[in-house]
């Protein structure tokens, strides 16, 4: 019995050693793509999901002016959004992000759809759909392999909503919640950094 106890010990330490060996070459492959922009600087760090949150990281989702660099917004909705969603909450949720597009647009802010590259026209059909005319910014990462899911936004989850400042650091995030506490709470949490963002306070 001891043996075998020593055995199992043996195997489960030799899987996790592999298990380690591998997440730590997926991680080099993934910093070595999202390092650097022409204009920003991407921090390394020794996990990268939940990388959307990282200071300046927006900055991968706006889109470029004329002169290639990014186009800046005081505040910025991003609303990651996937054709995949079948959770209902994808449907409750356009109705406030379309009562609060205008408000954005009227304060000089910007709310943006960001999807995978690969479904781009699936999400620009759930936007006709759904009568929300905002920009879709298709985004793709270079080795083709990582997905939104990778940095921790999954389908499952959309749409996930998160706000950038004019530093394209994120200042708010909240996954998807169709229950109607949630709904209130995330319409007053973004009309309350918006104006906070529109009258200089932060």
């Amino acid at each position: 019995m001891k043996i075998l106890g020593v055995a199992l010990l043996v195997v489960l330490l030799t899987a996790n050693a592999v298990l380690i060996v591998q997440n730590h070459a997926l991680r080099q492959q993934v910093n070595a793509k999202l390092q650097t922009t022409s204009d920003i600087v991407m921090p390394i760090d020794p996990t990268y999901f939940g990388l959307y949150t990282y200071a300046g990281f927006g900055a991968w989702l706006a889109p470029e002016g004329n002169d290639g660099r990014r186009t800046r917004s005081p505040l910025t909705l991003n609303v990651f959004l996937s054709s995949k969603t079948e959770c209902p909450s994808l449907t409750s949720e356009m109705e406030i992000l379309r009562k609060l597009q205008p408000i954005l647009v009227d304060r000089g802010q910007r709310m943006v759809a960001v999807c995978d590259i690969d479904d781009s026209l699936g999400v620009a059909e759930v936007l006709k759909n759904e009568h929300l005319q905002i920009q879709l910014m298709p985004f793709g990462f270079e080795d083709s392999n990582t997905t939104f899911a990778d940095l921790g936004i999954s389908p499952l989850s959309m749409p996930f909503k998160v706000i950038y400042d004019s530093t394209f650091s994120a200042i708010y995030v909240r996954g998807a919640d169709n229950t109607p506490e949630s709904q209130i709470d995330f319409e007053r949490a973004v009309l309350k950094l918006s104006d906070l963002v529109y009258r200089g306070e932060l």
